[in-house]
């Protein structure tokens, strides 16, 4: 904050040095339509302003030639110069801004000066300035035919004298018929010609700087909005500044000198005195909405869309209506409507200041600055106080309190996003360290499973061949015939097994063709006694299931099955799908019995659960295995997913 508040009071300070421009000096002031000069040295002293009591001749347009018989012409007495005529009393009647008048000076000067030279401000109306007979500024059409006659430019504010002597006489002619104020309201200077021209050139350079400053900042925001859209903050304060840009060339930074005061027509007078209320109108509506889009939250839109309703009529008439209409009914009620928007702006950023709200003070500070000057300009603009034009001051101190808080927004906004890149990048290292630890995790389970899967089927497989081997033997000792066909149906069912490799699955059609052949070949060792019946749902052949899925259930139902029916042994095997479910059954005839735990070649159930954690890694306990015993059968049922989960098939995919 204090670093805020040093950078706003050197601005300030800046501020004032470049008012300094427009110092006044001690001169002395005219007292009854004489100025007595003879003790100013003007290389020495300065200019000196022309103001005191001038002589007045109301309502008569008087020149040198007028004066020259001797004879003074009617007066109204004597007014002071700068005034405007409203409220002034002549002849016991109260003037109104509106008519025309002759005021005339004379000046009593030090004998041997140097070049001299005149100057004016702008000046509300027109007038004529003649010095010692000869016209030497004009500005405006006095009667309709001064635009034809005048030897020169529309409008002449600036001009040297030939060699006064010790006399000047200056007659200044005054004519208003447009604004609603009207008077000779601005200074006349006198002064060495090159001190006057060099002042004008510092207020030339003011104007070109603060309107290089305001083009470039307001052309730099409205670029920012095309490329951002989405904050339009930056927008509204981008047309503020170049409103003023064009404010600045049109009327000049300090006393109204600008470069495009001086025109060679009055249609281009005209046009120009038209673009300059557009963009004074234009302003106060921006600046509100500039505000109300920093601290939504302060404003009230109905009251700035009144401001802009407002703007938005006048805006209207400064295109279309007549100027007598524009100086008299629209000028004066403006600038009320303005000095509101701007007390307006200034409480909506006190309120914010005061909820602390980013930023606030320094706007409000800058904006403040902004506020005195338009309020100085408003009591200068009506006479009220004589000082300058301030406000193109003013809204360089804003813009530079803006400009101020955008690079601190900018500069926290840039070191919050240097953090969070930090954070994120440490973020991002951790991810893929913990990615790559938990990969290398899910592929030592993986692996780990195959490895279990591979070790459960290597012990299943010596198991399966020496069931089947025995059974090869026993048929051995009976007929060669048997025997052959039992070796084929083994060979067969080798080959199968082989040609799968290690996988780790087999579709339900797959595994109904290598159990089938392990039956095939017990059913020519058993001869009669051994019945199979098959019942495959053809929709789910397609499932897969864990390989030897089937086998050991069916080994199970022929080593047991005989212990318990002597008589005949029935096995069948169903498969069938459930939508998204598959139930494989394996029943025998007999009762349920434990398995053996005895001697050499026993298999100590080591089948059943083998099958039972080969179910428990493939469908991630996602199952069921039952052995039941029901009317003289007993049935192992497993229900499973009809396919792989997801999650193991894709731990497979990545090992």
């Amino acid at each position: 904050m204090r670093i805020e508040q040093a950078a706003l009071c050197a601005f300030f300070f800046l501020l004032v040095a470049i008012a300094g421009c427009a110092k006044e000096n001690s001169a002395p002031a005219a007292r009854a339509g004489n100025l007595d000069l003879s003790g100013w040295t003007f290389e020495r002293d300065g200019p000196v302003e022309l103001d005191g009591e001038w002589e007045f001749y109301w309502h008569q347009l008087l020149g040198p030639d007028d004066f020259a018989s001797g004879r003074l012409p009617a007066g109204t007495g004597y007014f002071s110069i700068p005034a405007y005529w409203n409220g002034h009393d002549a002849n016991g009647r109260p003037l109104s801004g509106s008519g025309c008048a002759t005021h005339r000076l004379l000046v009593r000067l030090k004998p041997g000066q140097g070049p001299l030279a005149l100057k004016t401000e702008c000046m509300g109306g027109s007038y004529r300035i003649w010095a010692n007979g000869n016209l030497v500024l004009w500005g405006g059409d006095m009667d309709g035919k001064d635009a034809l006659r005048m030897p020169g430019d529309f409008i002449v504010m600036h001009a040297g004298l030939s060699d006064p002597g010790g006399n000047l006489e200056i007659v200044f002619q005054v004519s208003n018929e447009i604004f609603h104020t009207g008077g000779p309201s601005r200074k006349i200077t006198l002064g060495e010609a090159s001190r006057i021209a060099a002042e004008r050139m510092v207020y030339w350079s003011i104007d070109v700087l603060l309107f290089g400053c305001l083009a470039i900042i307001g052309l730099y925001h409205i670029v920012f909005f095309l490329l951002r859209r989405k904050d339009r903050t930056s927008l509204y304060f981008g047309c503020m500044c170049l409103l003023w840009s064009m404010e600045l060339l049109i009327m000049g930074a300090l006393r109204g000198n600008s470069f495009l005061i001086v025109f060679s027509t009055y249609p281009a007078w005209l046009a120009i005195f038209r673009l300059e209320l557009l963009c004074w109108f234009l302003f106060t509506p921006f600046l509100l909405m500039f505000v109300s889009s920093l601290y939504p939250q302060e404003a009230s839109q109905r009251t700035v869309r009144l401001f802009q309703a407002a703007a938005a009529l006048f805006s209207i008439a400064a295109l279309f209506a007549p100027e007598r209409f524009l100086g008299r009914y629209a000028i004066f009620p403006y600038e009320l409507i303005s000095m509101g928007g701007a007390g307006y702006a200034l409480y909506l950023l006190a309120r914010a200041a005061a909820r602390k709200r980013a930023g606030a003070v320094t706007i409000a500070a800058g904006y403040l600055i902004l506020f005195l000057a338009a309020v100085n300009d408003f009591l200068f603009v009506n006479n009220i106080v004589y000082t300058f034009y301030s406000l193109s001051l003013g809204i360089a101190g804003m813009i530079f309190a803006q400009a101020f808080a955008l690079s601190r927004r900018f500069s926290h906004a840039l070191s919050a996003s240097e953090t969070l890149v930090k954070e994120l990048e440490k973020n991002l290292l951790l991810q893929r360290q913990l990615l790559q630890s938990r990969e290398r995790e899910e592929r030592a389970v993986v692996l780990a499973q195959k490895e279990a899967l591979l070790k459960l089927r290597y012990q299943l497989n010596p198991h399966f061949l020496f069931n089947v081997l025995t059974s090869i033997r026993g048929a051995i000792a009976g007929k060669a015939e048997v025997a052959r066909e039992m070796v084929t149906a083994l060979a067969e069912f080798c080959r199968l097994t082989l040609a799968g490799g290690e996988a780790e699955s087999l579709t339900v059609g797959e595994e109904v063709r290598q159990t089938g052949l392990y039956l095939m070949i017990e059913q020519i060792r058993q001869g009669g006694y051994l019945k199979v019946s098959w019942n495959v749902d053809p929709g789910a052949e397609d499932v897969r299931i864990p390989s030897f899925t089937l086998q050991p259930l069916v080994e199970n139902a022929v080593k047991y099955g005989k212990q318990t029916s002597p008589e005949e042994l029935c096995i069948e095997v169903g498969i069938r799908r459930c939508k998204d479910r598959v139930v494989l059954e394996v029943a025998n005839t007999g009762r349920l019995a434990a398995p053996e735990a005895g001697g050499a070649g026993r298999t100590k159930g080591i089948g059943l659960e083998n099958l039972r954690q080969r179910l428990v890694r493939f469908y991630a306990g996602d199952f069921s295995l039952k052995v039941l015993e029901e009317n003289g059968w007993v049935r192992a049922v497993i229900d499973a997913p009809a396919g792989k989960p997801a999650r193991t098939a894709q731990a497979a995919k990545s090992a």
